[in-house]
């Protein structure tokens, strides 16, 4: 195996949603690579086009208002040209995906028990006593306590930590080569986003498995990351391994997800920074440089054209007409 195999690759990604002759891009053009048992971490606000841009290499985007091109390279196959009977095979088996919110990913009326069986058997072909001491080994995998008992629980009964745990679990069933969170710490207390994160993180070294970890907060991002790449309106505005993120962010978006954070110190008593204005709708999109409303550096170029990503220091590519290097 290379010591840097690219294992998925997504290459000039284009989403688009509404009716024929009045379709919309919410995803322009998007390039982003993983290398096999490393972590991926798409940042940016709600609206960006980070769950878009996985649910389109998931084939879950919904086919009657959606169009989508570009290219999905997973282990060298194209996804994009695979037939959706073969896709089944690779979903849910190779490549997993943890919801946004498990409860309602979740089915109310089955148990948890229920719904672990049903991947297993069809995926791995696991019945009776198999298939549940295989369930119960993945409940314990994710630190459930109890999991004789969770396992005949429905999802009501459980936290919002527990049934994140489940997810999890479930996304883990058939051992999966790429693992994709979408912001899976996501409306948990501190202590269980913590206890997430942790637990993302031995199971990347266990497994060895890739993962595409998905966040708007750049603190949770930055614990888990290998490589970061950050999104705004649908466009990739920069791109780089985490600690020269953390070290030396260069676009005017990235400084402002840097600045809401919330890791100050008592003794910060300013206010917390809010990046002014909104992400735009893709229906109402500027015509240069998307982020050009709310950025207190754009200048007249920003407002007439989108600037190209470009690699301004090895490794560290940035999408901004203002960052020295740039041209």
């Amino acid at each position: 195996m290379a010591e840097h195999e690219i294992f998925f690759e997504i290459k000039d990604l284009v989403v688009k949603f509404g009716r024929p002759g009045r379709a919309f891009p919410v995803v322009k053009g998007v390039n982003l690579s993983l290398e096999r048992g490393k972590v991926l971490g798409l940042v940016g606000e709600s609206g960006c086009g980070k769950s878009v841009t996985m649910l389109s290499s998931m084939g879950l985007l919904p086919q009657n208002n959606c169009e989508v091109s570009g290219s999905i390279l997973f282990d060298g196959q194209d996804l994009m040209k695979v037939a959706p009977k073969d896709f089944q095979k690779i979903r849910g088996k190779r490549i997993s995906m943890v919801f946004q919110e498990p409860m309602t990913s979740l089915n109310p009326v089955f148990t948890i028990g229920n719904q672990l069986e049903e991947m297993l058997a069809q995926h791995e072909g696991l019945k009776g006593k198999a298939n549940k001491d295989k369930c119960l080994e993945l409940l314990s995998l994710v630190s459930i306590p109890d999991p004789e008992s969770v396992y005949d629980y429905y999802p009501f009964k459980l936290s919002g930590g527990m049934r994140q745990r489940v997810m999890i679990a479930m996304a883990l069933a058939c051992d999966p080569e790429l693992l994709i969170a979408d912001e899976p710490t996501t409306a948990l207390d501190v202590t269980t986003q913590a206890q997430i994160i942790e637990l993302f993180k031995d199971l990347q070294h266990k497994l060895h498995t890739s993962i595409v970890f998905i966040s708007h907060d750049l603190g949770v991002i930055g614990e888990i990351s290998d490589h970061i790449a950050v999104l705004y309106a649908g466009y990739v505005m920069e791109e780089c391994g985490v600690k020269t993120l953390f070290q030396n962010p260069l676009h005017p978006y990235t400084f402002g997800l840097m600045s809401s954070r919330m890791g100050r110190t008592l003794k910060n008593k300013d206010k917390l920074y809010s990046i002014p204005g909104i992400v735009p709708s893709a229906e109402n999109m500027p015509a240069g440089c998307p982020f050009a409303p709310r950025c207190a550096r754009a200048g007249e170029r920003c407002a007439n054209a989108v600037p190209p990503l470009r690699e301004v220091e090895p490794g560290h590519k940035v999408r901004c007409w203002e960052v020295a290097g740039h041209e």
